[in-house]
C-alpha cells in the first residue's frame, strides 16, 4: 500500500495480476476525518499521520472532501478536521454550508472495507483468497451467488452478467472512417478531425459527437470505453476529454478532464459536485490508454489502464445524471481541449461487471 500522490485522505491498495502481467492499483478512502499514515499503512487522526499534501499546511480555507454532500475539512492550527453541515444543507467552496432539500446524506465514510485482506483470485473470479495468521497466509474462498470485485473487496459483481454495447466506433477501421465522412454511420458526429493509421486525431478546434440511448429516466446505467493516446504531456492547467454539459447545461452533467497528474471524472448537480481521480504515475505517454467510466445506482467509477499498469477508483456521485444529449469528445468548457489520437469509443447502457 502507498500514500494517495495528492489527497490525505487516500491511498492505493497495489495487487499484481499475474494472467495479464498488469500492476493494478485501487484507490481507496479513509474513514470520514482520518488521514493515510504512510509508515504505519493504516488510517489515523490527521495530526498524528502528518500528511505532507495536507491543504492546510498552505492555505486556510475550509475545502470539500468526499462521500456526503455536507462533509468538508476545516483548517485549525494548520491541519485538516473533518466538519459536517447539518442535514438540508451542502458545503459550496468559498460559500461554506448552503440550503440544498436534496442534501440527506449522513457524515460517514464512503462504502467500502478500508483496507482490504483480500485479493482476486486471478484464475476464478468466483473466488478470492484472503489474508489469515496477521498477513502470513492465503486461505480460498468462495464466492456465493456474485463473483468478486477487488475494488468493493467483496462479492459483488453480478455472475455471468452480459453487457452489450449500444455502439462501438473502431476508428482504425476503414469502413468506419468512411462512413463517419459520408454522415452515414448513426450515432456519431465529427467536425475537424484528421485521420492517421491510429485512428482519429484531435486538435484545439476538433469535436466529436456520440449520441448515448435514453432510457426512461437519468437513472439508467451508463458506461464509456475511449481508447486514447495523448499527442503531448496533458497541460497542468487541465483540458477536456469529454463532458456531456455542452448541450445539457450544467446541471446534472457529467465532465472528464487530464492534467499532467491525474485523470478527473466529476459529476455535478447544483451545488453538489462529485469527484473521483485516478493518478497518471506509471503510465507510458507514448502507449495507448483504455479509459472506462461508468454509473450505476448512485455510484461513479472511472479507470485509466495501459499495457502493464492500471488504476481504478469509485465514489458515490449524485442521482439523475444527465446523458440524453450525449457525450461531446475534445470541446474545452472551462478547459483546454484534448489534443490527442482516438482509436475507439464505445458506450454502452449498462455497468460493465468488473473494470479490470
Amino acid at each position: 500500500m502507498v500514500a494517495h500522490p495528492k489527497d490525505c485522505d487516500k491511498y492505493i491498495q497495489c495487487y499484481y495480476d499475474e494472467l495479464d502481467d498488469v500492476d493494478l492499483g485501487v484507490v481507496r478512502t479513509c474513514p470520514m476525518g482520518l488521514h493515510w499514515h504512510y509508515l504505519n499503512e493504516t488510517c489515523t487522526k490527521p495530526s498524528e499521520a502528518n500528511c505532507s499534501n495536507d491543504r492546510c499546511k498552505e492555505e486556510c480555507s475550509a475545502y470539500k472532501t468526499g462521500g456526503a454532500c455536507g462533509a468538508y475539512w476545516e483548517c485549525e492550527d494548520g491541519v485538516s478536521s473533518a466538519k459536517c453541515c447539518q442535514q438540508n444543507y451542502t458545503f459550496v467552496p468559498e460559500h461554506g454550508c448552503q440550503p440544498d432539500d436534496t442534501c440527506k446524506d449522513l457524515c460517514v465514510t464512503e462504502k467500502g472495507c478500508g483496507k482490504c485482506q483480500k485479493k482476486p483470485n486471478w484464475q476464478r473470479s468466483a473466488g478470492y483468497d484472503v489474508m489469515i495468521l496477521g498477513g502470513n497466509m492465503w486461505f480460498p474462498r468462495p464466492c456465493s451467488y456474485e463473483d468478486f470485485d477487488i475494488v468493493d473487496c467483496d462479492c459483488t459483481a453480478p455472475r455471468d452478467h452480459v453487457c452489450p454495447a449500444d455502439r462501438v466506433f473502431d476508428f482504425t477501421n476503414q469502413t468506419t472512417r468512411t462512413a463517419i465522412d459520408k454522415g452515414d454511420e448513426e450515432g456519431i458526429r465529427v467536425s475537424d478531425v484528421t485521420y492517421n493509421p491510429e485512428g482519429i486525431v484531435l486538435g484545439h478546434k476538433s469535436a466529436v459527437h456520440v449520441n448515448v440511448n435514453k432510457g426512461p429516466s437519468n437513472n439508467q446505467p451508463f458506461t464509456l470505453e475511449f481508447r486514447f493516446r495523448e499527442l503531448d504531456s496533458f497541460s497542468p492547467y487541465g483540458e477536456t476529454l469529454f463532458s456531456s454539459g455542452v448541450n445539457c447545461g450544467t446541471a446534472n452533467s457529467l465532465l472528464v478532464s487530464a492534467n499532467d497528474e491525474f485523470i478527473f471524472a466529476e459529476v455535478k448537480a447544483g451545488e453538489r459536485v462529485s469527484e473521483v481521480k485516478v493518478p497518471l504515475k506509471g503510465l507510458n505517454k507514448e502507449e495507448f490508454k483504455d479509459l472506462v467510466l461508468s454509473y450505476h445506482e448512485g455510484v461513479l467509477a472511472l479507470s485509466i489502464k495501459d499495457e502493464q499498469t492500471q488504476y481504478i477508483v469509485k465514489t458515490e456521485a449524485p442521482d439523475n445524471l444527465c446523458l440524453s444529449c450525449g457525450i461531446d469528445i475534445g470541446q474545452g468548457l472551462n478547459k483546454l481541449s484534448f489534443d490527442g489520437e482516438i482509436e475507439k469509443i464505445a458506450v454502452y447502457s449498462c455497468p460493465w461487471k468488473l473494470l479490470y
